[in-house]
């Protein structure tokens, strides 16, 4: 984990009187864990959803079911609606989500691991998306999600660096 990225979101979103909430699939937890990493963080930290089902995408973070489905919610558009849930669930500056396979899921027609990202921004009219990529047979799953986790911190502390 990038400790300077953490330190550079813990300084600027105290000092900005931010808020940060999370809405994870595919890291389920590591990026709100994370953001908690760092003694205050309650001060910018409010909470995150820790959602794999899509019952739990639906019902709590707003998800269109429809759309998730067709794509076994993993998307652009359904991690940008998973941080939009989160970001009004916990009235927050910013939300990050993340969604996707760790691992190859060949029924799926996805052959190394992937991931989506979204950023929402309570002033921007759009949400940043970005897409993370493995290697099949490079990185294990976990190896996957460290990498996807960092990835959101570092994207994190850039955007809010930009303020």
């Amino acid at each position: 984990m990038n400790f300077k990225a953490l330190q550079t979101i813990h300084r600027l979103a105290i000092l900005h009187n931010l808020r940060i909430a999370t809405a994870e699939s595919l890291t389920a937890g590591m990026v709100s864990s994370a953001l908690a990493t760092l003694s205050g963080a309650s001060a910018y930290f409010v909470g995150g959803v820790a959602a794999y089902d899509i019952d739990a995408k639906v019902n709590l973070l707003g998800v269109d079911r429809e759309t998730a489905r067709d794509c076994n919610c993993v998307s652009c558009e359904t991690v940008e609606q998973m941080a939009i849930g989160a970001q009004a669930l916990f009235q927050a500056d910013y939300a990050i989500a993340t969604t996707g396979y760790a691992e190859a899921a060949p029924d799926q027609g996805v052959d190394s691991p992937l991931a989506y990202c979204a950023l929402v921004i309570k002033e921007d009219v759009a949400a940043h998306i970005w897409r993370v990529n493995g290697f099949a047979g490079t990185m294990n799953r976990q190896e996957f999600r460290e990498l996807v986790t960092a990835d959101v911190i570092e994207v994190l502390a850039y955007q809010l660096g930009r303020r």
